[in-house]
């Protein structure tokens, strides 16, 4: 993760992992355009080239890693209506810029999927559309976030499912009221890998009390395909290089694994020959 403004942090290698994977749909990302003539900042003479943010965001393996889905997954270009939103994570990604307090672009990725930041900027990824995430868009663990932010986050009306100092939460009970309550079909599923409790390790430079310990991870994500069809996973912001990779990867891939299981047993996917 990558400070936009102020001392950038120091980029370690490789970089916050993010997987973005497809389910039951085939979507062939398009091959950058042609380059358009470049652009010349005007206060420094440095030349950017006017070229698409998807086949940017595609090269630039320094791009924050939570931001990413935003031109890796595209609904109206798979004919996809109405998407619902499962989102595992510790952190608010609903932040504008004229109320982001800490230079982090991660915190605006869902503001701009839903076509409130970086309107110019969005408009060089093909097909996109700004897409309405009040009544289908389940937060789960949200917990590490400033006034403005909760403020946010009960102005869009979203659902929460808040992490609590004070009581201990259930949240794969919470999570299957939510998704009892209404149909969250066809849903992307998003695992910020941070929504896991610090006590587990360092998932990345981030970590936050009051989280998911590994079996409400595995078992929220097992959950999820019983209630819901999931069109797309996306995992992300897992750094291994900040002390705990090996420990956090294992409970990753079998949450990620549990959840893959639950949909063959759904039959929403079936395995290959």
């Amino acid at each position: 993760m990558h400070r936009l403004f102020g001392q950038p942090a120091t980029p370690r290698s490789p970089p916050a992992l993010c997987g973005v994977v497809g389910i039951g749909v085939e979507q062939q990302l398009s091959s950058p355009s042609p380059p358009a003539p470049p652009t010349k900042f005007p206060r420094t003479g440095r030349i950017l080239p006017t070229r698409p943010l998807r086949a940017r965001m595609a090269e630039d393996a320094q791009w924050v890693p939570c931001a990413r889905f935003v031109a890796a997954f595209q609904p109206a270009r798979l004919g996809i209506r109405d998407l619902g939103f499962v989102y595992f994570n510790a952190h608010d990604d609903n932040d504008l810029p004229d109320v982001n307090e800490n230079g982090y672009f991660d915190a605006m990725g869902l503001s701009t999927l839903r076509g409130e930041s970086w309107k110019t900027l969005m408009n060089s990824v093909p097909d996109h559309q700004p897409m309405e995430m009040r009544d289908k868009f389940v937060y789960c663990g949200l917990r590490d976030f400033s006034e403005v932010q909760r403020l946010r986050v009960k102005d869009v009306g979203m659902d929460v499912i808040w992490g609590d100092a004070t009581k201990k939460v259930d949240f794969k009970a919470v999570l299957e009221t939510a998704l009892d309550r209404k149909d969250f079909s066809p849903a992307l599923v998003h695992l910020d890998l941070d929504v896991l409790d610090e006590s587990l390790g360092n998932v990345n430079d981030y970590p936050s009390p009051r989280g998911m310990h590994e079996e409400e991870l595995v078992a929220c994500l097992g959950l999820v395909p019983k209630k819901a069809i999931p069109v797309s996973l996306i995992v992300c912001s897992f750094d291994p290089n900040t002390g705990d990779g090996d420990k956090i990867a294992k409970i990753g891939i079998r949450a990620i694994t549990t959840f893959l299981k639950g949909m063959q047993e759904t039959g929403a996917i079936s395995r290959g020959k």
